[in-house]
C-alpha cells in the first residue's frame, strides 16, 4: 500500500502513517489510487473511505473489512453463468404469467426517405455483437435457469421484411408488440421492418426486460444510429469495446452475495438487515377497493375521460414538458427523429423525418 500512495504521489517512498492530503494528494489523486488499489488488489476503494482514512495503514485497515468486491471484465467465465437476482426474477415471473401482458419494451421508428435495408440489417448485427445480452438465451428451470451467451453469427435475429398499407401499420405493430419470447431458445430481442413504400418504413424493435431496461432503450438507439451511419458508408462501425458485459455484472454479483451463512461477509449483514426492516412487515397492502383481489392479475383496466380546457391544457404541457413525461397522441408535438439519409437524431422540420413512438407495456392488475 505505501508503495501505490509513493507511486501516485510521484514520490520515493511513503510511511504507513503518512497522510495522503498531508503529502499533497488531492480528489483526482485519489481517484487514481483507487483506480491502482482496484488493478493490483481487485477490490475497490470508496473515495469517502480515503478521506476517512488517508493514511497506507489506514486503507489498508479499512480494505481488510468487510468491502465490496471490484467489478471487472471476466476473462475466464465459469459454465453455466449465472442470472443476476434480478434476471431470475424476471424470468420466473416470465414463465408464471404465461400468455399475459409481455415484459418488455417496444419502440416504433416511422424513417422517411432512402432507406439502405442491407445497411439496416449489418447494423442490427453489429449492435448485437457489441451487446453480449441481446445474443444471450436463458434455458433451464426454477433455479438451474442460466444464461448461454451465442456466438455473433448466430446471435443476430433475423430482420423480418413486411410490406404493409398505412391502414394496416396500426395493427401490426400491436402485433409485433404482443409477441411472447420463448427466453430458453430466443434472444431476448427481434426486429421487423414494415415497408409502406420505398421511401417510408416503420422499424419495430422489441426487447425484452431480461436484457434491457427503459433507459437501455436510448443506448440501444444510439449504438443502432451510428452503426447504421457506418455501414451506409460502407464500413463496420469503429467503437471500442464495452469495458463490461452484463455476464460480467452476474459474476460480480455472485461473489457479492456468496457467503450469505458467514457473519463476515456483507451479504451476511445485508440479509440481518433487511430481515429486521421487513419484520412484521404485511404481506399486502389493504388497500379500498370495489372487488376482490384476483388470485393472478386479470390485465383488466378501465379508462375515466377527462376534458380540459384551452388554457388548464396549457399550463399543464408547460407544467409537464421540462419533465419529459409521455403526452397524449393529441398533445404530442414532432419528436426528435432519425433521417434515413444520415441515422442521425434531428429535428429540423425539413429534413426527411421520422415520428418516434415509444409503446411500452403496462402491467395492469
Amino acid at each position: 500500500m505505501c508503495t501505490l500512495f509513493a507511486e501516485v504521489l510521484a514520490l520515493d517512498e511513503v510511511g504507513a502513517e503518512d497522510n495522503f492530503f498531508e503529502l499533497g494528494g488531492d480528489s483526482g489523486l485519489g481517484m487514481r489510487l483507487a483506480r491502482r488499489i482496484r488493478e493490483e488488489l481487485g477490490v475497490d476503494l470508496p473515495i469517502r473511505q480515503l478521506f476517512s482514512a488517508p493514511t497506507p495503514a489506514g486503507v489498508a485497515r479499512v480494505l481488510a473489512a468487510k468491502v465490496r468486491p471490484a467489478l471487472r471484465p471476466i476473462e475466464d467465465r465459469p459454465d453455466p453463468l449465472p442470472l443476476t437476482a434480478g434476471q431470475l426474477r424476471t424470468w420466473l415471473l416470465d414463465r408464471l404469467d404465461g400468455e399475459g401482458t409481455p415484459a418488455h419494451h417496444a419502440l416504433a421508428l416511422r424513417v422517411g426517405g432512402a432507406l439502405d435495408r442491407d445497411a439496416l440489417t449489418a447494423a442490427l448485427g453489429d449492435v448485437a455483437d457489441r451487446h453480449e445480452i441481446l445474443r444471450t438465451t436463458f434455458p433451464g428451470t426454477g433455479r438451474s435457469a442460466h444464461q448461454r451467451v451465442l456466438e455473433p453469427e448466430s446471435g443476430r435475429p433475423e430482420l423480418r421484411l413486411v410490406e404493409a398499407r398505412e391502414e394496416e401499420l396500426p395493427a401490426l405493430l400491436r402485433h409485433a408488440t404482443a409477441h411472447t419470447f420463448d427466453l430458453t431458445r430466443e434472444v431476448p430481442w427481434n426486429h421487423t421492418l414494415f415497408a409502406l413504400s420505398d421511401t417510408d418504413h416503420v422499424l419495430h424493435l422489441l426487447v425484452h426486460r431480461i436484457a434491457a431496461d427503459a433507459q437501455s432503450t436510448g443506448v440501444l438507439m444510439r449504438d443502432l444510429a451510428a452503426a447504421y451511419g457506418a455501414r451506409r458508408r460502407g464500413r463496420a462501425p469503429e467503437r471500442a469495446p464495452l469495458p463490461l458485459q452484463f455476464a460480467d455484472y452476474a459474476l460480480w454479483e455472485r461473489e457479492l452475495l456468496n457467503g450469505e451463512q458467514d457473519r463476515e461477509t456483507l451479504a451476511w449483514d445485508e440479509i440481518q438487515y433487511w430481515r429486521g426492516a421487513l419484520d412484521n412487515a404485511p404481506e399486502g397492502l389493504e388497500l379500498p377497493m370495489d372487488r376482490d383481489r384476483p388470485v393472478l392479475p386479470t390485465r383488466r383496466a378501465g379508462s375515466v375521460p377527462v376534458r380540459l380546457g384551452a388554457e388548464a391544457h396549457a399550463r399543464l404541457t408547460a407544467t409537464a414538458e421540462p419533465s419529459g413525461p409521455p403526452r397524449s397522441p393529441s398533445s404530442r408535438r414532432r419528436s426528435p427523429c432519425c433521417s434515413a439519409g444520415s441515422a442521425r437524431p434531428t429535428t429540423s422540420p425539413s429534413a426527411p423525418c421520422c415520428r418516434a413512438a415509444t409503446m411500452k407495456s403496462s402491467w395492469k392488475g
